[in-house]
Order: C-alpha cells, then structure tokens, then sequence
C-alpha cells in the first residue's frame, strides 16, 4: 500500500492492480463523525475498484488487475511548499503487454492526473482496447435525507446530462465528444475527465452501495516495441464551485441548481458573504431572509393596501352574488365595474407571494446540493441545516430514540416546523377579512398544509419559511397599526 497524504485527504494505492484503494476526505465527515470514505470499502472484492482495467482479452484483465505492479514510492506527503507529486506504478503481462500508470497528485485540489501508457513488447503487431472503471460509494449517505441520492451527470458538446443510474440490464450509453463524466449525490462527486480520444461512457449498477462508470479507449493497434499514451483527470472530492471550477472543464456544471439557477447563485453568494461575518449559516439565512424581506417591502405594502381596499368593498362584493347568484356572467361584468370604480386590483395582494414563489424553489435547490450547508449547525438540536429537524424526541441522540428504539420521522416532535406553521396561522389571522370561504381555507387549510409539506425538508428553508412569517407579522401589525378605520361601502336595500 502506498499512502498519499495532502492537506484535503488522504489517499491509499494498492500496487496490487494498481489501484485506488482508499480516498479519505480531511474536511468532512460521515454522519457517524469519522472522515468521510469515498471509496466504497470491500469494493475490490466485488471486482469493481477505481482505475480497473478491462480488456476485450478476459485473461489480460485479470492479469492487469491482480498481479502487483512495481511501484516507484512507498508514500507521498504533499503540502503547500511540495504541491505535487507522481507515482508510477508498472507491470509487464507474461502475454507482452507493459502497462504503465502515471499518478499525479496536488495538494490545493482532489483531483489526480493519470498517464496510462500501454506498450508492445510481444513480437507481432496487436491490437488493443480497454475500459477505465470509476466507482462510487453511497454508504455515507444519510438515510434520514430522503432527498440526497446518487446520480451519473456528463458534459458532452457542452451541455450538461443527467440521469437517475439505469438498471443493470439497461446500462446507459452515451457516445461523442465528452468533457467529463461522473457519478454524484447531492454533495460528493467521483469524475473522469477524458484528456484523450475516447469514444464512449458507460454507467451502471454494481451494487446496492455502490456504482461504476466506464471510459472505453477507441481500438488501438500497436507494432512491436510501440507505446500508446492516454491521459485522464479523476476528481474525487465535494462538490465545491472553486475547486471545480480551478480544473477549466465544465465540472462546475455538475451542480444544477434547476430552472432557478438564476435566482440561486446569487443567494448562494450573499449566504456565504453573510457567514463570514456571522460564523452560523442559521444566522446567515435569518439575515438573508431579512434582505429578501427588505426588497419586496415596498410590494407587500401595495399588497396589503390592496387586500385592505378589498375588505371594504366586500359588503357591495356579497350582495352581487346575491343578486347574480343565476347570472354568473354578469356577476363577473359587475364585480370588474365594481373593482374599476374603487380602483382595487385583487391580483395585488398575490404578487409578493408569487415573487417569492422562485427565491422559494432557489433555495430548495441551495439547501438539497449546497456543500457549505453539509451539515452546518444552527444551535441546540439543529445540528444539520440542510437535513429536515431531528426533533425533541432526539434530541440527545440522533438518529431519534424513544426506550431504545428508532422513532420514524413523522412521529417526530419538530418544534421548528410547528412554530412555523402556528405563525403562518396567525399571519392569516391578522389579514384583512374577506370571502369568508377563502378566508376559511387561507386561516386553516394553507398553515395545515404547509406544515406538512416542511416536515421532511432541509430546516434551512423551513427556518426561512419561519422567519419570513415573523417579518410579515410584524409587518402586517404595522400596517393595521396605521391604518384608519375601514369605511365599509354603503349597500343599498331597495
């Protein structure tokens, strides 16, 4: 075993092979708090592992990947002061063939460059073609986060792809001019950058814990006493923008924060601004909710001026339907009139909800993929920001416990979600009355709602949700404070 230390992990190659046996992050760790493993362990055994070598010839695969290859170092330590290194491993098949790995490591990145050099040492012309396995294991994943799970994502002809893994009788092929393909949950990705003519990936299922992806090599013939080389980037680390971006590929591409990626990086930036300063992504998100809180501010007003001009045309608003109840046509022609007359516009008081509507699915996206917010601890029992709230019932030991054994989710006391949803009932209490049916589903049916669709998301948005709530509030009671007495609209009885 060779080990390979740096200031963001620590590595273990196996001679045996000629593979990567172990990739150990130093800035992270599992949900058990050891380092975490990005190497799914026991995967040699199964027949998969990181830089495996397949050939059309089944018995030079065995040979390349089981017999021990001569290594150039014992160890690597790499610092700030030796920012790289190479390890050369090289083995000799009885069949002829010298195969040659070239390994350099840096210090400042989780990426490896790899010169894979096949030469001919056999007498006649032969003809040569191979695959390059990558693995990836998911056996830190917590289980807890039901919206964390493992995907493959490429680059080809510059755009990004990306797939739920296929099934093993249906691997996933995809042939062309490929920038990169990799295999990712929500915050780690294990990748293969192609430096060389490759002509297709290839992803599949290799076991509950873990998956394989495949480069193929184009046939390649050589003459007797010829060497082919072919050079590949791996990338085995978080899914960090900097780091990403530092390699000039497109790897950053692989995070995708979705249709609203507009709106998400830019809270991705004033979150991480914020939490210079701050020290607690908790503090960092009430902070940013406040800011997002001040840029409607002067839209909530309008709206709920409005919502206040619809309180008082309500009484003329009731006695139409009365009146209209058998017409609804003319219901409809009226109450326009009637809207035209008081200078009221009902789609006022929606547009500061349908604004947030995408700072709501951004943040989704910033919560479920976002590395900084791994868990990021908030205090006492928010532990993990970006995972749905462990709830009293654990809140001295998680996952949750009660006399021993594990409390489902749902079962769960999560007192943020609960205040969250107390808050938004009262927010649509201190509203101006209006339809009282709407009013009825408003003041029940959304806060019940609400709660149950926050109840397994990421804390961080429903601590966003809460204190939003909180704001509009206190914004609303502003407003009502100031507000003079609502002269209802004389209806006439004749």
């Amino acid at each position: 075993e060779i080990v390979v230390k740096t200031p963001l992990y620590r590595a273990v190659i196996t001679n045996k092979g000629g593979k990567i046996k172990s990739w150990r992050l130093a800035n992270y760790n599992d949900n058990h708090g050891r380092l975490l493993e990005l190497v799914p362990q026991g995967s040699i055994a199964l027949g998969k592992s990181i830089l495996e070598l397949e050939f059309a010839d089944k018995e030079l695969t065995k040979h390349a990947n089981t017999s021990l290859y001569e290594a150039d170092r014992s160890e690597l330590i790499l610092s700030d002061t030796v920012p790289e290194a190479t390890l050369r491993l090289s083995y000799i098949d009885p069949s002829g063939l010298k195969v040659t790995k070239a390994l350099t490591f840096h210090a400042q990145n989780y990426n490896l460059d790899l010169e894979l050099e096949l030469e001919n040492l056999f007498h006649s012309a032969r003809t040569f073609d191979y695959q390059l396995n990558l693995i990836y294991g998911s056996h830190h994943h917590d289980k807890r986060n039901t919206y964390d799970k493992l995907s493959v994502s490429w680059l080809m002809d510059n755009e990004l792809e990306q797939e739920d893994p296929p099934k093993p009788s249906a691997p996933l092929i995809q042939q062309g001019n490929i920038s990169w393909a990799a295999l990712q949950d929500n915050y780690f990705a294990a990748a293969f950058i192609p430096r060389a003519v490759t002509s297709q990936t290839q992803e599949k299922t290799l076991s509950l814990k873990a998956l394989s992806l495949s480069l193929a090599s184009p046939p390649v013939e050589l003459a007797v006493g010829a060497k082919v080389r072919h050079a590949f980037g791996l990338y085995l680390g978080p899914q960090e923008q900097k780091k990403l971006a530092a390699l000039g590929v497109g790897l950053e591409k692989m995070i995708d924060y979705g249709w609203f990626t507009f709106v998400a990086k830019p809270l991705v930036g004033v979150l991480r601004f914020l939490y210079r300063y701050c020290r607690n992504y908790g503090v960092a998100i009430i902070l940013l909710t406040l800011l997002v809180k001040l840029l409607l501010h002067p839209l909530t007003k309008v709206s709920f001026k409005s919502m206040q001009e619809m309180q008082k045309i309500q009484p003329k608003m009731t006695s139409l339907r009365e009146k209209y109840k058998k017409d609804p046509q003319q219901l409809n022609k009226e109450i326009m009139e009637l809207y035209r007359k008081h200078n009221v516009n009902p789609m006022m008081g929606c547009l500061p909800m349908v604004l947030q509507i995408p700072v709501f699915f951004a943040l989704y996206k910033v919560f479920l993929i976002s590395i900084e917010l791994r868990h990021a601890p908030f205090f006492l029992w928010v532990t993990d920001l970006s995972t749905a709230e462990t709830g009293w019932l654990g809140l001295w030991q998680t996952p949750a416990n009660l006399f021993g054994y594990a409390v489902p989710g749902w079962l769960e006391l999560r007192l943020i979600v609960l205040i969250m949803g107390a808050t938004m009932w009262l927010q649509q209490k201190m509203m101006p009355a209006g339809d009282p049916s709407q009013a009825k589903m408003m003041g029940i049916f959304m806060p019940l709602f609400f709660t149950v669709i926050c109840w397994n998301m990421p804390t961080g948005l429903v601590l966003y949700f809460l204190v939003n709530n909180l704001l509009s509030i206190m914004q609303q009671y502003n407003v009502n404070k100031k507000a003079p007495e609502p002269k209802a609209v004389t209806v006439s009885r004749k």
